[in-house]
């Protein structure tokens, strides 16, 4: 998925390989990398050439810790575009922030995870487990104003919204009546915008609808 930030930048999140990357408004290097693919044949391979041949088929190496995902689905980048959060995604089922740290002389960003919202880091509190247990956290935005992270939990059928601070549950988008699944989310001027689907049942194929929920009443 890609995600453009208020500077420009543009930030893409590849399922296939576990990473995410920020690429500059005029392209060129990426800002940043975070996962991994490795080349198998690299030790053995002396020329470049050879190497970037023989290492388009890389191994690819899912995880779930501080820098590597598994799947991983979505970006929002704050205002600033210092700090972002992933949506990590079809395996790992959560949410992890970070904030950038340093920006060296070729423009590459170190970063720090700031936090992680899932049913694991979460757990103790008295909010109820169910509020953190995503299946495929599939799009993010944030309302800045109201300092909340917000995701669609697609096979769930619902958005969840979590303080951006510390990580704890705000609010649920939920329409009991229509259980289908959310696919996207955004927040454009104080009214958020959803994209779900169903399936018909008399027909195999899938509808694609769009409505709108008010935050402050979490109706749709």
């Amino acid at each position: 998925m890609v995600t453009v930030d208020q500077e420009n930048n543009v930030w893409i999140t590849d399922v296939a390989l576990h990473q995410v990357f920020k690429f500059g408004p005029y392209g060129g290097s990426d800002l940043i990398q975070l996962g991994e693919a490795v080349c198998p044949l690299r030790s053995i391979l002396d020329f470049r050439s050879i190497n970037s041949y023989f290492c388009t088929l890389l191994q690819f190496v899912p995880g779930n810790d501080d820098l590597h995902f598994c799947k991983p689905t979505s970006v929002a980048v704050t205002s600033d575009s210092r700090t972002f959060f992933v949506s990590d995604g079809y395996c790992n089922s959560r949410i992890v922030q970070y904030r950038i740290q340093n920006i060296n002389e070729n423009g590459y960003h170190t970063v720090y995870k700031v936090m992680t919202i899932d049913k694991a880091t979460q757990s103790g509190g008295t909010i109820p487990q169910t509020f953190y247990q995503f299946i495929v956290p599939h799009k993010l935005t944030l309302m800045e104003k109201e300092n909340l992270v917000c995701v669609a939990d697609r096979e769930n059928g619902r958005v969840l919204c979590f303080d951006m601070t510390t990580g704890q549950f705000k609010k649920q988008i939920y329409d009991s009546n229509h259980q289908e699944r959310i696919y996207s989310i955004s927040y454009p001027e104080g009214e958020g915008i959803v994209k779900k689907s169903f399936r018909t049942l008399m027909m195999d194929w899938r509808t694609d609808i769009v409505c709108s929920f008010q935050v402050l009443t979490c109706q749709f």
